[in-house]
């Protein structure tokens, strides 16, 4: 009985070993599978923040790009605007002096402004001029440009204002819509913003002399380099500014716009020259011998100089009294006309 007992334990031993073996492995096998799904978890997860993070960098990147090029075309249109409508009122001059006809009213040019600085053309003709440089060749140039980095440039101009506030330099607003989107839809730009844009003055023709002169005698604004022009009884200074054909700020003067449209009416941007009489009898031009030199008075004809023979100036120099003191004459000698 004995061994017979004894038999029975060592297989009962047996398999309480092989069932503690068998557990051992269940469980080393879900350590190694709870092993291996952490570290895929893991994996994945990294996969994913990377890949996110990477999309994230991209966007930042490129967002940065679109806001260099929105800060690149604030800056630069303004330089195309000085262009733009620089070249704009050369060719209006040169319409009008061709023509030997103002236009009728401050509306009328502003119109005629907007068309060639906008378009390039006069009354619908294309002026050579303007070839390449109107402000809707520069929104093309822009969008092409754009569209070599991916993206798209829109504008859209609603208005477009001329106006002077100061003597020298006239202004361009130009109201607008701008736009600018990704090509892959990650990121745009919509506003709208008015530009504004002083554009000097200085070296353009004035109409006013082109116009009464048959475009023989053709005057460029430049402001005079003194405010003294008689030194005791010397003239020479006032001389060389009548000969060279220089302007000064008058508020009885009418502006550079005003000029245009022929209005001869007093201006807080006012500028006036003297015109050269010899210059214009050398030219062939009919002299009147009884206006003031002063330009906006002689060309328009509604002046009568009383004021002559002033010491140290040519004989043909005649100007109103109000006029003296503008040229520091109240000091020499002359007579009445």
């Amino acid at each position: 009985m004995k061994t017979i007992k004894y038999c029975c334990h060592k297989k009962s031993d047996k398999k309480t070993i092989y069932k503690k073996m068998n557990y051992k492995n269940a469980i080393f096998y879900m350590l190694t599978v709870i092993v291996f799904l952490g570290i895929m978890v893991i994996i994945m997860y990294t996969y994913k923040s990377y890949s996110m993070m990477n999309r994230q960098e991209s966007l930042e990147i490129r967002i940065r790009s679109m806001n260099d090029f929105i800060n690149d075309f604030n800056n630069d249109v303004h330089r195309s605007t000085r262009i733009s409508a620089t070249r704009a009122l050369i060719a209006l001059e040169d319409h009008v002096s061709i023509s030997g006809q103002y236009f009728n009213s401050l509306d009328e040019f502003r119109s005629a402004f907007k068309e060639t600085f906008y378009y390039g053309s006069i009354n619908g003709t294309n002026h050579s001029l303007m070839k390449d440089s109107s402000f809707k060749d520069y929104e093309n140039k822009v969008s092409a440009n754009a569209k070599n980095i991916g993206m798209n440039f829109f504008i859209n101009v609603s208005n477009i204002q001329l106006e002077q506030d100061d003597p020298w330099n006239v202004l361009i607003i130009i109201d607008a819509q701008v736009k600018l989107n990704d090509s892959s839809k990650l990121a745009y730009w919509d506003f709208n913003e008015s530009f504004v844009t002083e554009v000097p003055i200085i070296g353009l023709r004035d109409p006013l002399y082109s116009i009464n002169t048959f475009g023989r005698v053709q005057n460029t604004i430049r402001q005079a380099n003194t405010t003294i022009f008689v030194e005791g009884t010397n003239t020479s200074m006032l001389l060389s500014h009548v000969n060279n054909g220089y302007y000064i700020e008058s508020v009885s003067a009418p502006s550079f716009l005003m000029r245009f449209y022929n209005n001869i009416s007093s201006s807080p941007q006012g500028i006036e020259s003297l015109v050269n009489i010899r210059e214009l009898n050398d030219q062939g031009l009919t002299i009147y011998i009884s206006r003031p030199v002063v330009d906006y008075k002689y060309f328009s004809g509604a002046y009568t100089a009383d004021v002559c023979n002033i010491q140290n100036m040519p004989d043909w120099f005649k100007l109103e009294v109000s006029d003296l003191n503008n040229y520091d004459l109240g000091g020499l000698n002359y007579t009445t006309c």
